[in-house]
């Protein structure tokens, strides 16, 4: 994983390097140039810095040689895990090369992200939330795509490395950037802030996710808020949810500026009409005019003007603007995700028409409330993740997707639940049979506890069936699902359930 600089522009000098960083010039000249940084070595290009990182599974140090080889102009390591040339050609590999020491070699990467995102007077976007984090970016970058330049992250890459990578790859051509914020532990959320210096910060929700780690969902809100805490008081905008159980909590921690989504009527952006069409929602959003370009507004020095002006396209009444969306998407979650992507989009200066072209050309990310044909059936794979609540919004989607035969939830375990795993679970259970779902795969070490849950609440053994692996859950699919059936798949990232797609040849 790489970035590059454009053109022939050099991205840092070892001077430039050694100040972001705290480290020390072990080797090579201060006024060497790197015109990118990588933290793979498989993937490393001529003039490249590799930066060694050391995770919980790799060593980027047993690979420095390797980077060398490869073109890589020198390398950054941790002081007390490098290892010193051993052979005459691994000597020769470092030979006018570039050394630098440092004690952290991630914090030292997210230095040089921080440094570098400081080069840019853009507004950044901060999306985090226990759902619909990754969903909501997309949705939000889409809508400032159709004004201004935006970065964003790929994919998912959110954590501590991703979202510095990210932030690596801004250019002076950029004038707004979308970053997901993914955590798991007490203060990541801040180092992130500290790094990207976001302007405006948006929580989707607070849910039970990562309580293993976490605890318990008053410290999840408090682990998110501190998103809140690193926003400028005078400059700053907080999107937080007004349907949140969690709102007045989160909206004491925000210092600044507070901009409302939901189906609340009191949310400054609102939804005030939605209806399920088959493969997608359809939505009125209405946003009161007070929240129009109040971000954009303050933008110092901007690097360029973008298309056109958003003023052309803001209400002059002071009656809430509206605008009806036909959101390629299905579920009220997404919805949702909707009504604070336009948030993003209205307080950053896009227009009513920025919005909807936006939200309709946004097509669902992969194994996140995707539609899949299979031989007369629909599957919905939101095998991506999972928590209580996601799956809870996944099973009410289920149940309003129109289907000519059966409702099928294929669920795999939630991970990473804590002490409340086995409630957890058997909830779920009991909220298939609430969901008029007709049959129950359960798959996993918590599939028990689902089907428990279910046949508690009046499922007939019969329409349950308990599996450990995605190739008997695939088996069990394939005898019982008929034409007209539509099939939910859903489990945490760490069940990999879309590998049930791959035992049903299933293209994806």
């Amino acid at each position: 994983m790489g970035v590059k600089a454009i053109g022939m522009e050099p991205m840092f000098t070892a001077d430039e390097i050694l100040s972001a960083t705290g480290g020390r010039l072990m080797r090579g000249d201060p006024s060497q140039v790197v015109s990118g940084i990588s933290i793979d070595s498989r993937t490393i290009s001529a003039g490249d810095l590799f930066i060694a990182i050391k995770g919980e599974r790799f060593d980027g140090h047993q690979f420095i040689y390797e980077a060398l080889g490869r073109g890589a102009c020198g390398v950054l390591v941790n002081v007390s895990s490098h290892r010193i040339p051993k052979t005459a050609g691994e000597e020769t590999l470092l030979r006018d090369k570039i050394l630098i020491g440092v004690t952290d070699t991630l914090a030292a990467l997210q230095g040089l992200a921080r440094s570098h995102r400081r080069r840019w007077a853009l507004p950044v976007v901060a999306v985090t939330g226990s759902n619909g984090k990754t969903t909501t970016k997309e949705m939000a970058a889409g809508i400032l795509a159709e004004r201004y330049v935006t970065l964003k992250n790929e994919g998912n890459v959110n954590n501590q490395i991703g979202v510095p990578l990210t932030l690596l790859r801004l250019t002076p051509s950029h004038q707004a950037a979308v970053l997901e914020m993914g955590i798991s532990r007490p203060g990541e959320l801040r180092r992130l802030c500290e790094i990207a210096l976001p302007q405006v910060g948006l929580i989707t929700n607070i849910g039970p996710a990562h309580l293993e780690t976490l605890g318990s969902l008053d410290a999840v809100a408090a682990a998110k808020a501190e998103l809140l805490e690193a926003l400028s008081p005078s400059e700053g905008v907080a999107i937080l949810n007004r349907d949140d159980s969690f709102f007045p909590t989160l909206r004491s921690r925000a210092p600044g500026r507070v901009v409302t989504f939901g189906l609340n009527p009191e949310a400054d952006i609102l939804i005030e009409d939605l209806h399920e069409n088959g493969s997608q929602v359809v939505i009125t959003l209405s946003g009161r005019p007070s929240v129009f370009g109040i971000a954009r507004s303050r933008e110092k020095n901007p690097r360029a003007s973008g298309r056109g002006e958003a003023a052309d396209q803001q209400p002059t009444q002071p009656d809430r603007a509206r605008i009806q969306i036909h959101l390629p998407a299905i579920g009220r979650h997404n919805a949702l995700n909707a009504a604070a992507a336009a948030a993003v989009g209205w307080v950053l200066g896009c227009g009513l028409e920025d919005v909807r072209r936006g939200l309709e050309s946004f097509r669902p990310v992969a194994m996140r409330s995707e539609l899949i044909p299979w031989e007369g059936r629909t599957i919905l794979n939101d095998a991506y993740n999972a928590n209580p609540a996601s799956v809870l919004a996944a099973l009410e989607a289920l149940s309003r997707f129109p289907a000519r035969g059966r409702r099928i939830a294929v669920l795999g375990d939630m991970l990473e639940l804590g002490e409340g795993a086995v409630e957890a679970h058997r909830r779920i259970g009991r909220a298939v049979v609430s969901s008029g779902v007709g049959f129950l795969i359960a798959m996993g070490g918590r599939a028990a506890e689902i089907a428990e849950g279910a046949r508690a609440s009046g499922m007939s053994r019969d329409h349950v069936a308990v599996c450990r692996e995605p190739s008997d859950a695939a088996r069990i699919l394939s005898r019982t699902a008929e034409n007209g059936d539509v099939i939910l798949i859903k489990g945490s990232r760490g069940m990999r359930m879309e590998r049930i797609l791959d035992h049903l040849s299933i293209k994806r």
